[in-house]
Order: C-alpha cells, then structure tokens, then sequence
C-alpha cells in the first residue's frame, strides 16, 4: 500500500525519521512493539465497549486487527457499522471480499470467525 514498515509490524511516521533502507535497533523494534500494541489494545478496548463484545478470545482478534490496521473501525467503518448492527452475515461477506483477506487471509479469517461466535 505504499506505507512503509520496520520491525514487526510498525508504521513509520514522520516523527520517526527514518527513511527506506536505514537500520534499527532491537531496542527500538521492541519500544515500537510496546506502544503500538497498547494503542491497539485501547482501540479494542473501545470498539468491543462499544459493539457490547466481551469475549476475551474476540477482543484479542480485535486487538491484532488494530495493530495491523491502525484502526478497525476507520479502515473497515461499514463492516463495524454491520457488527454494531448485528447484521453478522453482511460483515462476514465485506471481510471475505476484501483486499484485507487478500493480503493477510489468516489475520481477516480470524475476524471473521470472530464474528461467527456473535451470531
């Protein structure tokens, strides 16, 4: 997509000053783990409140979809709405034609089982 990542996983912002091809330490990759996760795992905490979600094993699958995507909610706005709406079905079926399945079918496959356990 064009968004550049180092480590496992991490988004390179412009604060991070970094440019395609330069080397970073483990400490680094292991403090940008640390702070991306917990965004990620504020953003589950937040969207599974909201989606009435309190499943431990479904809130972690949320957790792993903020980390990779930034924000659930944001990237996938139509298919939360769905899930907010309890029109499960219909969410399953936008995960399962997206570019997301494509690229990362074990991550979105996680999700859609996920809402599999809702209906």
């Amino acid at each position: 997509l064009g968004k550049p990542t180092v480590g496992i996983g991490h988004l390179v912002l412009p604060e991070d000053k970094l440019k395609v091809g330069d080397r970073v330490t483990d400490e680094q990759i292991a403090t940008w783990f640390t702070k991306d996760s917990s965004k990620a795992k504020a953003k589950a905490a937040f969207q599974c409140q909201e989606l009435g979600i309190t499943d431990p094993d479904i809130i972690n699958i949320f957790v792993s979809a903020n980390y990779q995507l930034g924000d659930f909610k944001s990237v996938f706005g139509d298919t939360y709405s769905l899930i907010k709406n309890k029109r499960y079905s219909k969410a399953i079926l936008n995960i399962a034609s997206s570019k997301w399945m494509q690229q990362t079918p074990i991550r979105a496959g996680d999700m859609i089982s996920a809402i599999t356990k809702l209906v």
